[in-house]
């Protein structure tokens, strides 16, 4: 009864501690769009969209479709709601705040329902004591938005139905909904929508009710054409030009693949041929060194520019300040979070239960985009929750071992 009561409160202090360092971050950085010099990353581009629309009254009509359309809206949405006062940089930041308590609240649920309770109480805490979330919480930047928003999909997606009731709509239309949003703030996530397309068709049962699992499909597309569609053709037509949500995506793609590339997001690279699918095709040694410097900038194994430091230093340091074990401590997250998906995958392969796939094909999603064009720290923050969930399930399976061994070689006296 005590280990269990310990380990109960031992979670809920450090959900409470994660929870205000989030709110100490606000407190520090007050009504600056961002707590330091090198973290001010696009804030003033989403800021100056923002007023723009604002000015000319206008949500169609954006200056720059290159800085995350859909981040700009939000931020003008809440303009217009709110109004632009003193405080309202402050404002957003507490959205995030909220947004951050709410995706807490939904990770451990959706975990419980997966697994036990003591797997969620420790992806909780293993959440909440995100530094990274807790730092860009205080930042102008769509990281968070994107995180709650791929963590409501998953929240919500186990529980749609193919039985063609107004219910059963209205869930896949908000489904719609949440993809064509996430979309819409970042290109990169336009994979999730085949991928909850294949997660309603392979609903239970896989043959039976074919029928009703494409009109489920076909009412789900529904918001997803509306805006992704509506947005991209009236963008099309204003600027005379292809545009899907965002400009410059050849521009991206030869950032991504030429023979300068680093595999960092930023600084960009002096763009030299080959560039693109022929660099590929011409160099497929330089394509997988590309692959391996992403995977190490996105799991912090190399420092990019928005390197934070270790998940610690902001906690005994108050700084964002490199030590001199970051990359072993990293490497064991890492390989935490390889072992957590091998154990969860096997588990769940077990069980056959498909709703317990739902995370993987999601988290897959988040990887895709900077693995596959440019990688940063700061691209695996939306993808946290579902990391902390493989990280806190490998750490329990690790414990549970421990413990059986330990009954085993210890004789009772």
């Amino acid at each position: 009864m005590f280990k269990k009561s310990f380990f109960l409160i031992t979670c809920v202090v450090l959900v409470i501690v994660g929870f205000l360092n989030a709110v100490y971050m606000i407190h520090k950085t007050g009504s600056f769009p961002y707590p330091s010099g090198f973290l001010t990353i696009d804030s003033k581009y989403y800021l100056a969209g923002m007023i723009s629309i604002l000015k000319n009254g206008d949500f169609l009509a954006l200056k720059d479709l290159y800085h995350s359309p859909g981040y700009q809206l939000y931020l003008a949405l809440l303009a217009s709601i709110i109004g632009i006062k003193a405080n309202f940089i402050i404002t957003v930041k507490i959205i995030s705040l909220i947004l951050f308590a709410i995706t807490s609240s939904m990770l451990f649920l959706t975990v419980r329902r997966m697994t036990c309770l003591n797997v969620a109480l420790l992806t909780t805490a293993f959440f909440s004591m995100s530094v990274k979330w807790h730092t860009y919480i205080s930042i102008i930047q769509p990281e968070v938005l994107l995180g709650f928003l791929g963590m409501s999909i998953i929240f919500l997606s186990p529980s749609c139905s193919i039985d063609r009731s107004i219910k059963s709509s209205l869930h896949l239309l908000l489904l719609g909904l949440l993809s064509a949003t996430i979309c819409m703030i970042q290109v990169r996530f336009l994979l999730i929508i085949p991928c909850m397309m294949m997660i309603i068709i392979i609903k239970k049962p896989l043959v039976k009710n074919f029928k009703n699992k494409i009109i489920a499909v076909l009412t789900f597309l529904i918001p997803v054409l509306a805006i992704i569609g509506g947005w991209s053709v009236y963008q099309s037509e204003r600027l005379k030009k292809p545009v899907l949500i965002q400009t410059n995506s050849k521009f991206r793609l030869e950032l991504a693949y030429n023979l300068n590339s680093t595999g960092k997001a930023f600084p960009y690279p002096e763009i030299k041929k080959p560039v693109g699918f022929n660099l590929i095709r011409e160099r497929p040694d330089k394509f997988i060194w590309l692959l391996k410097e992403r995977f190490l900038y996105l799991w912090d194994l190399k420092k990019d520019r928005w390197y934070l430091g270790n998940p610690f230093s902001l906690y005994f340091q108050t700084s964002f300040k490199p030590g001199n074990y970051d990359r072993s401590l990293y490497t064991i997250l890492f390989f935490l979070f390889l072992i957590g998906i091998i154990f969860r995958t096997l588990a769940d392969l077990n069980t056959r239960t498909w709703t317990n796939f739902i995370p993987f094909l999601i988290l897959m999603v988040h990887f895709s985009g900077p693995l596959l064009v440019f990688s940063s720290s700061r691209f695996i923050i939306p993808a946290l929750p579902l990391v902390s969930f493989y990280q806190a399930f490998a750490l329990w399976q690790i414990l549970q071992y421990m413990k059986k061994l330990l009954n085993k070689t210890i004789p009772d006296l």
